[in-house]
């Protein structure tokens, strides 16, 4: 989490507007009437290994789900009025924030939805979810679910607001809309928790906002999809990588169902195929000389390929059926100290690789941000030997909004260059795509990390505030120290410079604590005061 995300938390947090609503529409009284008016515009998504729902909007274009549509650069939509575009377009996509936007122009008869600003309504109000959830019929119509809003969420790389309601849904709902009694679009609908019965729809004002902006001019990622990331079809490709953290990717997409055949000339390829849901189909085997694979592929679907060498290697690859180079726009890209880029896992089985100068006894800390993806990040001397590694799952501390970004602490050995390699956690097993935030924070050089820090002691000024320090301790030293409880805790937090405040509604420990990490990745000072209030 950033400063400046972190001040955007404690301004929502203290009620401030960040957003204003988009025009009000005439409230509706009854969920039938809000179905009748709403229904025709939630259109039916549907892409050879998915469906989806998507919300008609101004200027003839459908908002949905990235995750819907990936990898794919068309998809088959229908209207509740038997309306079918066959083969629409993806025309913008927008992977830190899950969205993406298809073009299906002007639909005469059906009205665009509105968009507004979920924080305008209070928590307890009723809300209704409509899209098309678990969906297999020829000719669908949308469902509806009413529910509760429980309350306003923040998370994901860009900070974006999420709305938690209990309103049922199921997949194929995603993308659909989440609507307040005026029939508005508070929420677009993304997240599923069926263990814990809520979901969660991204603010419609922040959806909106974001995605027209895409449309007139691409974001930090660019274009990101196949159509503009892979070379044109070639039948062999001379590789060369310098080390085991370097991959390359292509893509195979044929004409008709056949058997595909590719082929390196050394025993050192690792080759891999991934077929349009992730799924790994096959992996390669090698003799003496060469290494190869085999599987079947569908017609138009697109299967990504990953070479991969243990060693410094180079060999030429060919397939019997035309493939294409994919360009990873990530890889090689050098990054900068106090500073943040955004990266994408571009195809199944990506491996992004940075490259990092950093001094002697300097200690970084990296941090991978992503709603889709559940990162990995690797530190590795740039002579290919691993040097450090620390993945989401492994990390004491559980962040973001679905806990999957990963943090690392790194002290340089020596003065030099080394990688930084970020992949999906899942990649020997269903790997995911999606985009994230890489951010790298240093400290000075010979500055060893300290460590994560737990609070240790307190004074309590009066019955509902609790002052504390950072030190060694324990999390329950927390609840200690203020003497709340885990349910009524809300914690802030200021250096004594005054160069740092931060907010955390309804605060756990760990997640205080994944906060303090964030704001001191070098330990935390002694003298840092922090301030917690029981709200009871």
């Amino acid at each position: 989490m950033t400063l400046r995300a972190l001040l955007v938390t404690f301004a929502v947090c203290l009620g401030l507007a960040l957003v204003r609503p988009v025009d009000a529409a005439t409230p509706t009284s009854t969920g039938d009437a809000l179905y009748a008016s709403a229904a025709p515009a939630i259109a039916f998504i549907d892409t050879p290994i998915a469906t989806g729902s998507g919300i008609y909007f101004e200027g003839g274009y459908v908002l949905t789900d990235a995750h819907v549509v990936w990898p794919y650069d068309t998809v088959r939509l229908r209207f509740p009025d038997g309306r079918v575009f066959r083969d629409a377009p993806v025309v913008a996509e927008d992977s830190l924030a899950d969205l993406a936007v298809i073009r299906v122009g002007d639909v005469p008869g059906i009205t665009p939805l509105r968009f507004a600003d979920p924080t305008r309504i209070d928590n307890g109000s009723d809300v209704f979810a409509i899209g098309y959830p678990a969906e297999r019929e020829t000719n669908p119509r949308p469902t509806v679910s009413r529910g509760l809003l429980s309350r306003i969420r923040q998370g994901g790389p860009l900070k974006l607001q999420y709305v938690q309601t209990d309103a049922a849904t199921a997949p194929g709902a995603s993308g659909g809309a989440l609507l307040n009694s005026s029939g508005e679009v508070i929420g677009v609908i993304q997240l599923r928790f069926p263990s814990t019965n809520f979901m969660l729809a991204l603010s419609g004002s922040q959806a909106i906002e974001r995605m027209r902006a895409q449309l007139n001019a691409p974001g930090e990622l660019g274009q990101r999809q196949y159509r503009r990331i892979a070379g044109p079809p070639i039948a062999s490709d001379r590789v060369q990588l310098g080390s085991r953290y370097e991959q390359r990717g292509y893509l195979v997409r044929t004409l008709t169902d056949v058997e595909v055949t590719v082929r390196a000339d050394s025993a050192d390829a690792v080759l891999s195929v991934y077929d349009p849901t992730g799924e790994r189909v096959a992996r390669s085997t090698s003799d003496d000389k060469a290494a190869s694979l085999k599987f079947d592929a569908v017609a138009n679907a697109p299967y990504a390929i990953t070479v991969t060498v243990p060693r410094a290697s180079s060999f030429t690859l060919s397939s019997d059926q035309p493939m294409s180079r994919i360009a990873d726009p990530d890889d090689g890209r050098v990054l900068a100290l106090d500073s943040f880029v955004t990266g994408s896992f571009d195809f199944y089985g990506d491996i992004d690789l940075y490259t990092l100068d950093l001094q002697d006894g300097q200690t970084v800390a990296i941090t991978a941000e992503s709603t889709l993806a559940n990162a990995v990040i690797l530190v590795a001397r740039a002579d290919g030997s691993s040097t450090a590694t620390l993945d989401s799952t492994s990390t004491p501390i559980e962040r973001g909004l679905l806990g999957n970004d990963a943090v690392l602490l790194f002290t340089a050995s020596a003065s030099r260059r080394y990688y930084v390699v970020v992949t999906d956690y899942s990649l020997l097993t269903a790997p995911s795509h999606g985009a994230y935030r890489l951010s790298v924070f240093s400290s000075q050089p010979g500055r060893s990390a300290k460590g994560f820090g737990a609070i240790t002691s307190g004074d309590r000024p009066g019955p509902s505030v609790g002052a504390f320090v950072f030190g060694g301790g324990s999390d329950d030293d927390l609840l200690t120290a203020t003497g709340c409880s885990r349910a009524g805790l809300r914690v802030w937090a200021s250096r004594p410079d005054g160069s740092f405040v931060g907010f955390i509604p309804g605060a756990t420990v760990t997640q205080a604590n994944a906060l303090w990490t964030e704001a001191f990745p070098f330990g935390i000072p002694a003298a840092t005061a922090l301030v917690g209030q029981c709200l009871r």
